[in-house]
C-alpha cells in the first residue's frame, strides 16, 4: 500500500494530525461491527468502511485512547 504523507510529517504524526486511525483500529473495528451482525458473511467491505468513517469522525485522543484486542503473549492481534 502506498503510503501518502505530507513532507517533513512522519506517519504516525501525519496520521494523528489528520485524524486518520491505524489499519489495526479499523480491522478491530470492522469485527466488533461484523460479531454485532450475527457474523454474517459477505459484508467485509462494508464493515470495514463504516469501521473507517466511524473511526475518523471519533476526535483524535479517543482514537488514539483504544486499545487493540491482544493475542496470546501480549502482543497484538492480527
Amino acid at each position: 500500500m502506498l503510503s501518502m504523507h505530507p513532507a517533513g510529517h512522519e506517519p504516525e504524526v501525519w496520521r494523528v494530525k489528520f485524524n486518520r486511525p491505524t489499519e489495526e483500529q479499523i480491522r478491530s473495528r470492522a469485527r466488533e461491527i461484523f460479531l454485532q451482525n450475527g457474523s454474517q458473511p459477505g459484508h467485509d467491505l462494508d464493515n470495514w468502511l463504516r469501521a473507517e468513517r466511524e473511526l475518523v469522525q471519533m476526535r483524535p485522543s479517543k482514537i488514539s485512547g483504544l486499545e487493540l484486542p491482544k493475542a496470546k503473549h501480549g502482543k497484538t492481534a492480527r
